[in-house]
């Protein structure tokens, strides 16, 4: 589903990520989602894909970061990424960043739910909108070459849910989108 125009107010910002240490064309992407919430609609506005270096990305994220004053990105990352986190706020950058307890693919079922029910809007007219869409459509949670931008989008919208993920007895079946 796609919108033409943006609400003018009482919208929260969200902003997701998804982290890469490399810039080599056969590494996965870093990925910044950023997302629009009113009244329960997710509009996604913008995305940053980019094969680099974490400082290379972290220049980038910080132009982005100083058109939405305030918002910090959330990214689920692994222990191993510590690190990147340590390196990301010596460059001024504050993340939300949460230990990474279950895959991309329980992550993305919030945000799946919302897709599926056309609850997730995508601008018309963005070079970016084809390529993301093709691999939400595309992600399955097992193996998939390209997911950074389902997780950086599942990150965003985990930031603007403000829930926990749902886990145990009781719950919904795994989606796809």
């Amino acid at each position: 589903c796609f919108y033409d125009k943006l609400p003018d107010s009482g919208y929260r910002v969200g902003i997701g990520i998804d982290l890469s240490y490399s810039g080599k064309t056969y590494s996965d992407f870093s990925v910044a989602v950023v997302v629009l919430e009113k009244q329960g609609v997710f509009y996604v506005v913008d995305v940053i894909k980019m094969q680099a270096e974490a400082p290379v990305f972290a220049q980038a994220l910080k132009k982005l970061l100083a058109r939405y004053p305030g918002v910090r990105p959330r990214w689920h990352r692994s222990g191993t990424e510590m690190g990147v986190a340590q390196l990301f706020q010596q460059l001024g950058i504050r993340l939300d960043d949460v230990p990474a307890t279950t895959d991309k693919f329980v992550r993305a079922q919030p945000v799946s739910v919302d897709w599926n029910a056309h609850n997730v809007l995508l601008p018309r007219d963005q070079p970016w909108v084809d390529a993301f869409t093709s691999e939400v459509l595309s992600f399955t949670g097992v193996g998939d070459k390209h997911d950074d931008q389902v997780d950086a989008l599942a990150s965003a919208h985990d930031s603007l849910i403000q829930k926990p993920l749902a886990r145990g007895v009781g719950q919904n079946p795994l989606l796809p989108f």
